[in-house]
């Protein structure tokens, strides 16, 4: 996979390089984005009359 013991120590602590995550990845076969979670819905506030808003993701 091309990681060094100490990278793979920091992937698993948490506190991984973007090159070890793009070999990470490479070696897994798999998108960056499946390394994350994704959030069901996204809310913020409008800056203009401060009402939160919520988008959904369409299934």
């Amino acid at each position: 996979m091309g990681l060094s013991r100490e990278s793979l120590y920091r992937i698993l602590s948490g506190n991984p390089t973007l090159d070890n995550i793009t070999k990470l990845v490479g070696a897994l076969g798999v998108p960056i984005s499946e390394l994350f979670d994704k959030p069901d819905n996204i809310s913020f506030r409008c800056p203009k009359c401060s009402t939160i808003l919520e988008v959904n993701e369409k299934e």
